[in-house]
């Protein structure tokens, strides 16, 4: 995208770099939220601002927080698969989408161990 400034100079504008990891604190565990961090996207473009966009494609419906327009939103999901796609726009309207699958493993869960004394005595 060629963009012209104040000065009537004509320069090229490159769309942001997006990226995004995702992780559980405590993947032991259905009580730790899911977060997904974008904050190492960035613009070629020194001095441009850029915005993040969340989206969820598909998975049981969660909710993003604090916000879809976070840098980092978190989530709390039940076990199974979510896809979201990621839109990391500039302040000249050029934008990278992409998308990614992210999975919630069951929470490890074995029987109870039972320990049981038997005394034989006197009882009152």
């Amino acid at each position: 995208l060629q963009l012209e400034n104040a000065e009537g100079l004509t320069y090229l504008n490159i769309a942001p770099d997006a990226y995004y990891n995702a992780w559980r604190p405590g993947a032991e565990t259905n009580t730790y939220p899911m977060i997904l961090d974008a904050t190492s996207s960035f613009d070629p473009d020194q001095g441009d601002r850029i915005r993040y966009g969340w989206k969820q494609l598909s998975g049981n419906k969660i909710r993003l927080r604090p916000n879809s327009s976070s840098g980092i939103v978190s989530f709390e999901g039940t076990p199974g698969e979510y896809t979201f796609e990621l839109t990391v726009s500039d302040n000249y309207g050029l934008a990278t989408v992409i998308t990614k699958t992210v999975k919630i493993e069951k929470e490890p869960n074995q029987a109870p161990i039972v320990d049981l004394e038997i005394r034989q005595g006197v009882t009152d």
